[in-house]
């Protein structure tokens, strides 16, 4: 099975609920050598699924500005973060939200629970912000990493 091949059938069994459901329309599709992507785009997000030597993940960016795709999983701990910012958690719940690691349902059901919160962390207003504050959320756990 190609690489492409295998993008489709993931999406058509994990992702479909959340195209068909918030209206995403595919925009892009490509695919060489071990890799594949599609983008989609409906009227407040732009996602990505890529297919990277068979590992697959679903990225997302505002519609706004230059196309600057993050991953799911950083923009999960960021709102997790965020959440508990008034509370006092310990270095190792700290690390347990930075190192979370979804399979594709649970990036695809994550975009669907948080939503409405996705649209207002990349709307016009907000998306330069949000990107900062992941890319600090990345930083800090890939420095984690290799600690």
């Amino acid at each position: 099975m190609s690489f492409i091949e295998d993008l489709n059938i993931s999406i058509e069994k994990y992702c479909s609920d959340l195209l068909y459901s918030y209206e995403f329309e595919k925009v892009e599709e490509f695919y060489q050598g071990m890799g594949a992507l599609k983008k989609f785009e409906n009227k407040n997000l732009k996602i990505q699924i890529v297919n990277d030597r068979g590992l697959i993940n679903l990225d997302i960016s505002s519609k706004y500005g230059d196309e600057n795709y993050r991953d799911v999983e950083l923009i999960k701990s960021l709102i997790e973060l965020d959440a508990l910012s008034n509370e006092k958690i310990g270095k190792w719940e700290r690390n347990k939200i930075l190192n979370q690691n979804l399979d594709l349902i649970s990036q695809c059901n994550f975009i669907i629970e948080n939503i409405e919160t996705l649209a207002k962390l990349f709307d016009r207003k907000n998306y330069k912000k949000t990107i900062k504050k992941i890319d600090k959320v990345g930083f800090e756990r890939s420095h984690k990493l290799f600690e």
